[in-house]
C-alpha cells in the first residue's frame, strides 16, 4: 500500500462551531461539475497550515480504506466551499479523506474541515455511489467521524465503521507476529441534529428509538419486515419518513 507522502491539516473548528453547522437532515443531493471549485485553487489552500506525515500500512494485511479503488467525489467543507476530486477514498483507520493532487501527491483531508463526502460510482460518475457525512463520534474519544448516510429524509440510518488493527501472538516459526485490520460497526439512527445510537439492527432496537405506532408495527408484519438489515430498516425509514415529513 502506498505511503501518504503529505497531508494537508486544517485548522479545527470549535465545538460551538461544529453545533451550529449540524443539518436536521444529510442531503443526498451533489453539484454540477461547473459549480464546484477546483481542488488545486490557490486560494482555496493559502491560509491552510501544512504538515507532512507518513503512513504505512505495508505490514498489515487487509486495508483501511472503505473501498481501495480511488472514485470520483464531492467534498463539502465547513468553509463553504464544494471541491471536486477526481481521485479520492475514505480512510475508516485514520479517519480521514485521501486524494490525489494535481502533481501526483496523496493527501489527507482532516476530518475538522469537512462537512460531507459524495463518492461517485467509478463505472458511472453520474449516480452516487456513497455519502459519508460528518457528526458528533459518541463511540469513542475522537469528536468527529465519518459516517455513511444510507437514506434521506427526517430520520437516516448511519454507520460508523472504523478499521482497527488486530495483531496475533509471536509465531517462532515464522519469526514474526502477523497484523490485520477489522471493522467496528456501530449504526445509529440521525434526526434532527442529534444521533442515536443503536446497539443492534432489529425490531425492538429500532422502533424503541423513534416515536412508533401501531400502524408501522402493522407495515412491517404486512411486508415481513424484521428490520434486521440495511436493506430492511432502510425500507421502513423511507416509509415512515413519508408521514413524518
Amino acid at each position: 500500500m502506498k505511503k501518504i507522502i503529505a497531508l494537508i491539516s486544517f485548522v479545527v473548528i470549535s465545538s460551538i462551531s461544529f453545533a451550529q453547522w449540524q443539518q436536521s437532515k444529510i442531503d443526498f443531493s451533489f453539484p454540477s461539475e461547473a459549480s464546484a471549485v477546483n481542488q488545486n485553487d490557490p486560494n482555496l489552500l493559502r491560509n491552510l497550515p501544512k504538515n507532512t506525515k507518513e503512513l504505512n500500512y505495508t505490514d498489515i494485511d487487509g486495508t483501511a480504506f472503505w473501498k481501495e479503488d480511488w472514485e470520483r467525489a464531492f467534498m463539502y467543507t465547513r468553509a463553504g466551499n464544494i471541491i471536486l476530486l477526481e481521485k479520492a477514498k475514505m480512510n475508516l483507520y485514520s479517519g480521514e479523506l485521501h486524494y490525489i493532487s494535481k502533481e501526483g501527491i496523496e493527501l489527507a483531508a482532516e476530518i475538522t474541515a469537512v462537512t460531507k463526502v459524495v463518492f461517485m460510482q467509478k463505472k458511472d460518475s453520474t449516480k452516487i455511489d456513497g455519502v459519508f457525512a460528518v457528526l458528533a463520534n459518541y463511540v469513542d474519544s475522537k469528536p468527529l467521524a465519518f459516517f455513511r448516510v444510507f437514506n434521506m429524509g427526517n430520520y437516516q440510518l448511519v454507520l460508523l465503521e472504523q478499521k482497527k488493527v488486530k495483531t496475533t501472538p509471536y509465531d517462532p516459526l515464522q519469526a514474526k507476529s502477523n497484523a490485520a485490520f477489522f471493522s467496528n460497526y456501530d449504526y445509529a439512527i440521525y434526526n434532527n441534529g442529534s444521533v442515536i445510537p443503536l446497539k443492534k439492527l432489529d425490531r425492538t432496537t429500532i422502533l424503541s428509538s423513534i416515536k412508533s405506532h401501531q400502524e408501522d408495527e402493522d407495515w412491517l408484519n404486512t411486508k415481513h419486515n424484521k428490520l434486521r438489515n440495511i436493506t430492511e430498516v432502510t425500507a421502513f425509514l423511507d416509509y415512515y419518513n413519508t408521514k413524518n415529513n
